[in-house]
């Protein structure tokens, strides 16, 4: 979370419990561990402007995306997640996806 105020009513996403920024927007990074490269980002726009799929939560379907876009599948990196988006379901798919 980026801590911001201003005015941008789509973006500006409210967090009661965090301390450092309850107001902000949201942004999913894909980033180097060792250096702290991003290698892709998106910007979380709201629940109803994000690809709808009722069988998958938005976070798994946001974490799919992000490292197709990165090009991260099929080249033998170590992926790793806070629990914000870690499930079973997502590391079955990753797991069949680096498996093609």
């Amino acid at each position: 979370m980026i801590g911001f105020k201003g005015a941008t009513p789509s973006l500006r996403q409210y967090l009661p419990n965090k301390h450092h920024a309850r107001f902000g927007i949201k942004v999913w990074c894909v980033c180097d561990v060792s250096t702290g490269y991003t290698f892709t980002f998106e910007i979380y726009e709201g629940r109803a402007r994000t690809p709808a799929n009722n069988n998958i939560p938005t976070t798994h379907s946001t974490a799919i995306r992000l490292l197709t876009r990165a090009s991260l599948c099929n080249i033998g990196h170590n992926v790793g997640f806070d629990n914000f988006f870690s499930s079973p379901a997502l590391f079955k798919d990753l797991y069949h996806v680096s498996h093609r």
